[in-house]
């Protein structure tokens, strides 16, 4: 009986089939659940990812020629839309992190954030964050 669940246990699967086979195929593996799981986070959630700390320093060391800010700044634009597109299928209403920080995604960062912008963005969006 295994003692591993959740991630834990699908990485042990990966590091097993790479072991078992081939170790492309653990990369693989490793590949096709991330995809995945991208699939399933809501769009609040997907930035908070790419706004951590481990992601951006991974993408800032191995690619160099990527600007991090850039490629944030056009997923926020991107996740506004799949949120807008989210909203129009569930009456209106919005996942109420996704909003916030799609919106405001200097919040995910300790970035300054004005606080009466936020405010009078919750004025205006009121009825659809209920």
């Amino acid at each position: 009986m295994t003692k591993k669940i959740g991630l834990e246990l699908c990485l042990q699967a990966a590091l097993a089939h790479g072991k078992d086979s081939d170790p492309d195929h653990e990369v693989g593996d490793l590949q096709q659940l991330l995809r995945r799981a991208w699939q399933i986070l809501s769009p609040g959630q997907r930035l908070e990812f790419m706004a951590s700390a481990s992601v951006s320093e991974l993408i800032e060391a191995n690619l160099p020629k990527v600007d991090v800010e850039e490629a944030f700044d056009k997923l926020v634009a991107e996740q506004k839309k799949v949120l807008a597109t989210q909203q129009k299928g569930k009456g209106g209403r919005v996942d109420v992190f996704s909003a916030i920080v799609t919106e405001f995604p200097g919040f995910l960062n300790d970035a300054d954030v004005d606080g009466g912008d936020l405010v009078d963005w919750v004025s205006q969006n009121l009825g659809a964050i209920k």
